[in-house]
């Protein structure tokens, strides 16, 4: 009987292979370095009235383009009425689209990188001319095959009634729609020939600001372990690989599966390790083995390590 009892408990756990899959796993933060400005455009400072192409704008020579959107004319850079009353008022050179015309004059800022950005709005300032209406004016950004409105009515342009006093306002507020989250990025302002086409309008002070989108966290470790044998009563001999995060906001954790034991240090093992991130980064050497005492009946083929 004891030699009987003696040989079951060293029945050998012998040639149970195991897959060793390491999930990846893809952490999206919608808000994660809140809002941050992309862009600001105060038209320059030209010392006389320049055509677009020609005005040398604050973010002139650098990334941003500028034109006249398509437009059939284009708007100016103008040094006169110059942007006062509001904080912030760069006060120097201001987008002039002419009064008494029947053409659409445009100006377009563009190769605005937005495709990594959430929530874009637009902010700007605008010169009202006359006291009885506002001109006929659209906001729009190309879709990368057509310009779309943002914005081309006196309700969702201005704050002011068509009867306020001329001078310099803060225009509304435009959030822009999820299709405009592109890189090169358009934004055109257009005076249009219909309606009130004796108003001009003038604009300074252009800003966007977006969520920029935190970068996906990223968990890496792909191995496929060899055979693990051992004795019941007998750990296995562990086999390690190495893992790895980057983007992390937290402990890279391992979690090994049933009759399973993980290590970071290849000495003292565990059901689940923590290898703790330092600025988003984490890496270690995993260490897997059998465990001492589990049922010799159990499962133990095609299991998985879990990191998260």
């Amino acid at each position: 009987m004891n030699v009987n009892f003696y040989s079951q408990k060293n029945f050998s756990k012998s040639l149970l292979t195991i897959i060793v899959s390491f999930l990846f796993l893809v952490l999206s933060f919608s808000n994660g370095f809140g809002q941050t400005t992309i862009f600001t455009e105060n038209m320059g400072a030209p010392t006389a009235t320049k055509v677009i192409s020609l005005n040398t704008f604050q973010n002139s020579p650098g990334n941003l383009t500028y034109s006249t959107g398509d437009a059939t004319a284009t708007a100016d850079v103008r040094i006169t009425s110059v942007s006062s009353g509001y904080t912030g008022a760069s006060g120097g050179g201001n987008v002039f689209f002419a009064t008494g015309t029947s053409g659409s004059y445009g100006f377009s800022i563009e190769n605005i990188q937005a495709a990594n950005y959430t929530g874009l709005t637009l902010t700007y300032y605008y010169y009202k001319y006359q006291a009885t209406a506002h001109p006929t004016f659209s906001v729009d950004y190309w879709n990368g095959s057509a310009w779309v409105a943002i914005a081309n009515t006196d309700a969702t342009l201005f704050n002011e009634s068509a009867t306020a006093a001329t001078g310099w306002y803060k225009a509304k507020v435009l959030s822009l729609p999820s299709g405009a989250q592109l890189s090169p990025l358009k934004i055109r302002f257009l005076k249009s020939p219909t309606g009130s086409t004796a108003l001009g309008i003038r604009i300074d002070d252009v800003s966007l600001v977006g969520t920029l989108a935190s970068p996906s966290a990223t968990i890496t470790g792909a191995a496929t372990a060899s055979a693990f044998t051992t004795t019941y009563g007998t750990a296995s001999t562990a086999q390690t690989f190495s893992i790895s995060g980057s983007n992390l906001t937290d402990s890279l954790k391992a979690i090994a599966p049933y009759g399973f034991q993980l290590s970071k240090d290849s000495s003292n093992y565990y059901d689940s390790i923590s290898i703790a991130q330092t600025s988003g980064t984490a890496s270690g050497r995993l260490s897997i083995r059998m465990k001492t005492t589990d049922s010799v009946n159990g499962s133990y083929n095609s299991k998985n390590i879990v990191l998260k």
